[in-house]
């Protein structure tokens, strides 16, 4: 009963996602810019193992029925994420000795290209030749469909697996040298700022020259070394979140990056968005760690 309980909010959680990727994560017809149910499922995988697969299965089939696509398609596009959460499920458990409570900088890297990069081409191969097989594509726009398929895939599990397996931990919100008053500065600073440079806000404030996303990185900086790792990845959802309205509605940098680029531009932004906070966070959660043990040691000694 447990476990059927888990697998219908998995479908549920799943399904939810699906649907906030579908209309703040697509610009034009059908392209894509994240699938953020990819990172939940692989996320659920990790956790509570490959007994979960089949309601991965139900969930992606019941997301194509969702926004009434044919039947291959359906089928093709959930075979797809089925095995690419099974085969970085597979690549991470036998090639790294991954901790979910990220306490290296490794267990982040090992997400991004064995959770991610790797897994993410069975799905940008299966989920567009479906399409082509539906008639909803013609070859020549193959490749340039499977490319964003792929970064699609990718960004999803980037962002949300490190996410859901560290809240997974019972492991303390903040550091220890960091006051409320900071993570609640850190936050305000970053709504606001986000606006700014998303957004166009000027909150009545005069500029020389366009803010740009050079001014979320001081924050993204000071979240990682000060607020850790939970912090450092909320603060980056946050920055994906505004960046993901702005290119929806059309405003701030990335409004006409669709158009000329392919989104390409917003994808690499957002990889290193991704990766920074929570890199720095780790890293200065890891000496942390070891001074605390170094000044036992020499009580010790």
């Amino acid at each position: 009963m447990h476990f059927i309980v888990k697998s219908f909010a998995l479908v549920l959680v799943y399904l939810a996602a699906a649907k906030v990727s579908l209309i703040f994560g697509t610009v034009g017809s059908s392209a894509t810019i994240f699938w953020a149910p990819g990172g939940i499922a692989l996320a659920a995988i990790l956790l509570g193992g490959v007994r979960y697969l089949p309601p991965v299965f139900i969930a992606a089939i019941l997301a194509g029925v969702m926004v009434d696509a044919p039947i291959l398609f359906i089928l093709g596009a959930a075979l797809g994420n089925t095995l690419e959460t099974y085969i970085g499920y597979s690549l991470i458990k036998r090639f790294s000795h991954t901790d979910f409570s990220f306490s290296e900088v490794n267990d982040l890297f090992y997400i991004i290209v064995l959770g991610a990069m790797i897994p993410s081409i069975a799905s940008a191969i299966l989920g567009p030749a479906a399409l082509m097989m539906s008639g909803l594509i013609t070859q020549d726009h193959l490749p340039s469909i499977i490319g964003r398929w792929w970064r699609s895939d990718v960004l999803g599990i980037v962002f949300f697996t490190p996410l859901i397996l560290l809240f997974s931990q019972e492991k303390s919100f903040c550091n220890h040298d960091c006051k409320r008053w900071e993570i609640a500065a850190i936050w305000v600073l970053s709504v606001i700022v986000g606006y700014v440079v998303f957004l166009g806000w000027t909150f009545g404030i005069t500029f020389d020259h366009t803010p740009s996303i050079a001014w979320l990185f001081p924050l993204i900086i000071w979240s990682g070394l000060r607020s850790g790792t939970k912090n450092a990845a909320l603060i980056q959802l946050l920055f994906l979140t505004q960046s993901l309205v702005s290119v929806s509605m059309q405003l701030g940098t990335f409004s006409e990056d669709f158009e000329h680029y392919g989104m390409a531009n917003f994808w690499m932004f957002a990889m290193l968005l991704a990766v920074v906070g929570l890199a720095i966070s780790i890293m200065a959660s890891a000496q942390r760690h070891a001074m605390q043990q170094s000044a036992l040691n020499a009580k010790i000694f």
